[in-house]
């Protein structure tokens, strides 16, 4: 099934409300110079609302809190709004430094930006209760430390002389949103960090000196990575942080644009630059499905809450909707 959206253009975002009953897409409309978000009953596949960002400011991402009565989306122009969705109205905005990323907490009413820096803000008042900017991102790194080299990822050779600027660190929260875990920060190591205190708690071997998206199952028992420098998926158990299908997901493949975690935390789903879309069993990381979906690269994908549709958007500018109960049932 395709949904029949408002506009033409790449669809860079969908996200799905924790009660499972919103979906929101985020569309770059380039001929009109702007973005374009949708929000769509799951129930009835249908439009309800639509907002426009327009002379040149770009809709980068959404978010849903958990609750699933607000919908965050950030904008180029450095402002967080959260949008009240039975009302459809914005009741805040929360200006932010340059950002590329937001993310709710899953129990409390917190908000994760990661862009030049890593903070959190409480989405009740605003206030900002934690930042994480001793890495700063979107600054240029003129070589890395041989010692951060050694025994490492396959990094590309003009790494070692060469120089590149910053991605954004990645993270998410995690430890019941207690903490927040991130790696991508020019060094080789995951570093968890105590909200409350600011503290660092812990730290893991197998970060990666660049990355692009942190993402931690419903359950909070896997992290997936997509991972710049190297360009890799990677997958940890989050208990003990020990690397999970390392013979499928390692530095000697090209990592996948975009990827999904199933509800029951027993799938995953990634997005090719082909169009395909895979399915992988996460017990011995065999594909369960393989379908050519899009017409060009997959930027977005997201699971119904029932565990039954895999939704994904592209750059052909089409959200699919593939019904997966044969594969996953």
């Amino acid at each position: 099934m395709k949904l029949e959206l408002k506009a033409k253009g790449p669809v860079t975002d969908l996200k799905i409300s924790p009660d499972g009953k919103l979906l929101a897409v985020v569309q770059r409309v380039a001929d009109a110079d702007l973005s374009l978000l949708t929000i769509w009953s799951t129930s009835m596949w249908k439009c309800i609302n639509e907002i426009k960002s327009s002379n040149g400011v770009g809709i980068l991402t959404t978010s849903f809190n958990h609750d699933s009565d607000t919908l965050g989306f950030l904008s180029d122009d450095n402002i967080v709004r959260l949008l009240d969705v039975k009302k459809m109205e914005v009741f805040k905005e929360i200006s932010v430094p340059v950002s590329e990323s937001i993310q709710f907490a899953k129990r409390k009413d917190l908000i994760l930006i990661s862009g030049e820096d890593i903070r959190v803000y409480n989405t009740a008042s605003g206030e900002l209760i934690w930042k994480y900017d001793m890495y700063k991102a979107y600054q240029p790194t003129l070589r890395i430390p041989d010692d951060l080299l050694t025994n490492y990822y396959s990094i590309p050779g003009w790494i070692k002389n060469g120089s590149y600027r910053n991605a954004p660190a990645v993270a998410a929260f995690c430890g019941e949103d207690n903490h927040v875990i991130m790696t991508g920060k020019n060094d080789n190591m995951f570093s968890v960090f105590e909200i409350s205190s600011g503290k660092c708690l812990k730290q893991f071997p197998g970060g990666v000196l660049q990355a692009e998206r942190l993402e931690i199952d419903p359950k909070e028992k896997y992290l997936f990575l997509i991972s710049k420098i190297p360009d890799a998926n990677l997958l940890w158990d989050l208990k003990t942080m020990e690397r999970m299908l390392p013979k499928y997901l390692n530095d000697e493949y090209y990592g996948a644009p975009c990827f999904c975690f199933h509800p029951s935390s027993s799938f995953f789903a990634t997005g090719g630059k082909s169009g395909m879309v895979f399915l992988t069993d996460m017990k011995d990381g065999e594909f369960v499905m393989m379908e050519e979906v899009h017409k060009g690269e997959v930027y977005t994908l997201q699971f119904t809450s029932d565990g039954k549709t895999l939704i994904s958007g592209g750059s052909d500018g089409e959200v699919y909707l593939t019904d997966i109960t044969g594969f996953v049932s």
